[in-house]
């Protein structure tokens, strides 16, 4: 008669959208989730639970977010919609970073 044993799973202390953020080396508070940022090709970010526009330039539009700032760089940037905690800038985009605000 075979033991009734049951096997461990391995805690491994992360649900999986932390560990997937750990995995691509992104900020834990990148994953917000009342928190949503979108990139449509390579011109357009359309961002969700924004709190207001800490910087505006025509290369560099800093986001104002719960716990950090949302740094968008490149060129030519409009800020295409912004309302209801949302907005969407459009432009060149060359880089988007997270810093801690």
């Amino acid at each position: 008669m075979k033991g009734n044993k049951r096997k461990k799973r391995k805690n491994r202390g992360a649900n999986p959208v932390v560990r997937l953020m750990r995995c691509m080396d992104l900020p834990e508070f990148a994953s917000g989730l009342d928190e949503c940022i979108e990139i449509w090709g390579g011109n357009t970010v359309q961002v969700e639970g924004a709190r207001g526009i800490h910087t505006y330039e025509k290369e560099l539009v800093k986001i104002s977010m719960k716990n950090y700032l949302l740094a968008i760089t490149g060129s030519d940037f409009d800020l295409a919609h912004f309302g209801d905690g949302g907005l969407r800038v459009t432009g060149k985009l060359q880089r988007i970073e997270w810093e801690e605000g």
